[in-house]
Formats: C-alpha cells, sequence, structure tokens
C-alpha cells in the first residue's frame, strides 16, 4: 500500500501501525546502553552555565538577562562618553523628543537604502550575473538533494527488499 492512497489521518495512522508492527525488531549493539547512560551522567555532571539555556531555572535566565542588559547599557554609555563624534552631555536615549528620534531613523534608512540603490544601478550588470549564480547554484543544490534522495530511497527499498527475501 502507498502512502499517497490514505486520505484521512486515521486511515493513514492505522497503516502506519499495521506497517510497524510488521517490521522486525533489530537488536541494540552491546554496550549501547552503557554509554548512553554514562553521557547522560555527564551531561547532568556539567555546571549550569555549561548546560543549554533551556535547562536553567528562572533566576538564573533572569540574572542572565539583566547582567546582559546592564553589560549593553554600559557598553553605550562608554561608547556614548568616549566618541569624538558625539557632543558631550547627549543624552543616550532622549525620551524627550521621540519624535525626532524616529524622523532621524526614517531618515538615515531612507539615506541606506537610497545609496544601496545608486550602488545596483551603477553596477547593475555585475548585480545580475552574481543573482544568476546563485539561482544556478541553488538550482543545482536542490537537483543534488533530490537526487540523492531518490537514490538513497532506492537503496532502501532494496535493502528492505533483501531482508524479506
Amino acid at each position: 500500500m502507498d502512502v499517497e492512497k490514505h486520505n484521512s489521518e486515521n486511515e493513514l495512522e492505522r497503516w502506519a501501525d499495521a506497517e510497524f508492527k510488521q517490521m522486525p525488531l533489530i537488536k541494540a549493539p552491546p554496550g549501547l546502553s552503557d554509554r548512553i547512560m554514562s553521557e547522560i551522567a555527564r551531561r547532568s555532571a556539567l555546571p549550569w552555565w555549561k548546560q543549554p539555556y533551556h535547562q536553567w531555572n528562572i533566576l538564573q535566565r533572569a540574572v542572565f538577562i539583566f547582567a546582559s542588559c546592564v553589560l549593553l547599557a554600559a557598553l553605550l554609555w562608554l561608547s556614548f562618553t568616549f566618541s569624538d563624534s558625539i557632543l558631550p552631555g547627549t543624552s543616550i536615549f532622549p525620551v524627550s523628543n521621540i519624535y525626532s528620534l524616529a524622523i532621524t531613523i526614517i531618515k538615515l534608512t531612507l539615506s541606506v537604502a537610497d545609496s544601496v540603490y545608486l550602488v545596483i544601478e551603477a553596477y547593475k550588470l555585475w548585480f545580475i550575473a552574481v543573482a544568476a549564480c546563485v539561482l544556478v547554484l541553488y538550482a543545482l543544490c536542490v537537483a543534488a538533494g533530490t537526487a540523492g534522495i531518490a537514490i538513497a530511497i532506492k537503496s532502501a527499498k532494496e535493502r528492505q527488499n533483501e531482508n524479506y527475501s
């Protein structure tokens, strides 16, 4: 039976369950459970800062976020304090003048976009050539991946036929 023939999820689930029940059990290599248990013990013995962030408790996450914010604010303060291009006494966050800050950000964004447009216009043929190369390489990657999957599926079916014969 092919998977495409099953329209509903329940039919597909029943079909997959029946197929899995027909498969022979595969015995694990000797010593695999010992290696797994030793790796679990090694990872649990790691200090908290070497464990993944999602395993930290809520207090450790809060302290980390707070320390990161303090470090970022300190770096911003230092860059404003020791910069030659920023006038002394300039506020890092001019809350009282948010409108002019928004206008400045919009003007900077439009200026950068205008500059990018001018560069693209000046080197239009180069950008078209690079874009064409990227598209061709992407198509080659998709083709190679598709061929690899087709070969893997074919060899898996051949191995399955060998196991049942």
